[in-house]
């Protein structure tokens, strides 16, 4: 087979292996290995204006459900159905 100078400019003696005795392999990884909700619970506490919005998000959601038990608040169609009641007795 002949070897062909894709680059004439560039000499030959340029292009040899750094490690020609030596085996070339992978390093292991120091770090622990961690899950992909793992990940996206990291990538998520990191992103300051998302935990804003989930915080405001839960805390929407928590007054929308507690308001009416303090506020003592029925809601319109119990009112109707009683009303309903009363009128048929």
């Amino acid at each position: 087979m002949m070897e062909k100078n894709l680059y004439p400019e560039i000499p030959k003696e340029k292009f040899a292996f750094i490690h020609k005795d030596e085996r070339i392999h992978d390093e292991k990884l120091q770090t622990k290995s961690i899950s992909y909700l793992g990940d996206a619970w990291l990538r998520f506490r990191k992103n300051k204006s998302s935990v804003v919005a989930f915080c405001l998000i839960v805390f929407l959601l928590l007054f929308a459900i507690i308001t009416p038990f303090v506020h003592g608040a029925v809601p319109r169609r119990l009112l109707q159905v009683g009303a309903a009641e009363e009128h048929a007795v």
